[in-house]
């Protein structure tokens, strides 16, 4: 009897389980860890999915020298990513802030390259992690967590277990996560994911009615609009109407890449804008943050390959704070970590994600692209394990109809040829 070290299917999914958990569970989980003296063991959980990636990497090495069966997308983002990682560590001010980006990126590629049939768990499992995500944003309107607001050093480095901020006089609750945005985003995907156990008319209403009052209460507007559409939109493609959802995974898209452009080319005129409260962090993007993003690229990058891998978000907030950018536009972020090459690649990846016949996979889409469209989604977890996933699920399926279509018409002609008297 011999023992394998090979890690199995099992083994992704504890993994993938314990990191999505402590995720969910952030601002508990870190409050827990440091008040018991167990400060490393925050970081457990997305080590364990970098050594899962590293394996995921070499497997799929090893797959390409041998020639095997590929996943293409999968092959050509790798590559492309080394690519832009190499710049990265020579174009940015420190090594050190590519890697960081590079590390940030983990639950994007963990998408990307895990099995889809991982993400398999039992339906109570899933329901009982969104109980706990809702209920723990209703009742921290009437209790005071002692996570929420708590901080801790590490490394000279001031981290909250969980944030505690107001938006115009309004508390927003992240509940057991660490920021409101996070839970929000976290109710949402799961509400979507619970309807794999096909629930009724009525339970389906009720899920939808407490997964929207709960982010309504994070104040999380974006997702309160991409999880409302996301609702939507699953009832529809449920009765097989697909063109609603296209119309707005193109839409979204369109408008990901034409509001910073009006922000930068536009600048001048948006002086004159009076927004209300409730858009005035639309208002400060365009007018703001979208325009210096794309300035880092123009005075600190090329148009083709941007900065590089960590060349915006968390990871300038180490090595380069004085040009902080949070690009909160997935097209945007795109742009300045990667240029041209890199958001060329995303939109015509996009054009599978267009074609997706999932109903759960849809829904999810549409709160990653309209989600997008105002918040970098790459650097929120569960959202860039999302985009990873649905890219990976809508490709194969995808470009193989294609490629059958392609020969079934080579066929035909070929058969025409010979008909021709």
């Amino acid at each position: 009897m011999s023992l394998s070290l090979r890690p199995t299917l099992t083994h992704y999914r504890i993994i993938l389980a314990v990191w999505v958990v402590s995720t969910c569970w952030s601002g508990v989980v870190r409050w827990f860890l440091h008040s018991t003296g167990l400060v490393a063991a925050i970081y457990l959980p997305i080590m364990l999915m970098t050594l899962l990636l590293m394996y995921l990497f070499v497997e799929l090495a090893i797959k390409t020298i041998k020639a095997d069966e590929l996943d293409r997308l999968t092959v050509l983002v790798l590559l492309v990513f080394s690519i832009l990682l190499l710049f990265g560590i020579f174009n940015l001010p420190s090594p050190g802030q590519a890697l960081f980006g590079a590390y940030i990126l983990v639950p994007f590629f963990i998408g990307l390259v895990l099995p889809t049939e991982t993400w398999r768990f039992p339906t109570y499992q899933i329901v009982a992690l969104w109980l706990s995500a809702v209920m723990g944003v209703i009742l921290n309107m009437y209790l005071d967590y002692p996570w929420v607001g708590y901080s801790y050093d590490v490394g000279g480095v001031s981290i909250e277990s969980s944030r505690q901020w107001w938006s115009n006089s309004t508390v927003r609750y992240a509940g057991l996560a660490r920021a409101s945005f996070d839970a929000a985003t976290q109710i949402a995907a799961l509400s979507i994911i619970m309807m794999k156990s096909k629930p009724g008319v009525l339970q389906r209403l009720v899920i939808y009615g407490l997964s929207l009052a709960a982010i309504y209460f994070t104040d999380s507007k974006g997702m309160m609009v991409a999880g409302a559409i996301s609702m939507v939109i699953f009832e529809v493609t449920r009765l097989n109407w697909w063109l609603p959802y296209r119309g707005i995974v193109v839409s979204s898209l369109m408008l990901c890449l034409l509001m910073p452009i009006w922000g930068y080319f536009f600048e001048p005129r948006l002086n004159a804008m009076n927004t209300t409260a409730s858009l005035a962090s639309v208002e400060d993007r365009l007018r703001d943050m979208w325009p210096r993003a794309i300035d880092l690229v123009v005075d600190h990058g090329n148009l083709l390959l941007g900065r590089g891998i960590g060349g915006i978000g968390t990871a300038q907030s180490i090595f380069e704070p004085h040009q902080l950018n949070a690009a909160d536009n997935v097209l945007v972020y795109i742009f300045v970590a990667g240029g041209f090459m890199l958001l060329g690649l995303f939109l015509v990846s996009c054009i599978s994600v267009v074609f997706i016949q999932n109903p759960i996979m849809a829904a999810l889409v549409i709160q990653v692209i309209v989600y997008g469209s105002v918040v970098n989604v790459f650097e929120n977890p569960i959202m860039a394990i999302l985009l990873g996933t649905v890219l990976k699920y809508s490709h194969t399926p995808f470009w193989d109809r294609v490629a059958s279509a392609r020969a079934q018409h080579q066929q035909q002609y070929k058969l025409a040829g010979k008909l021709e008297p």
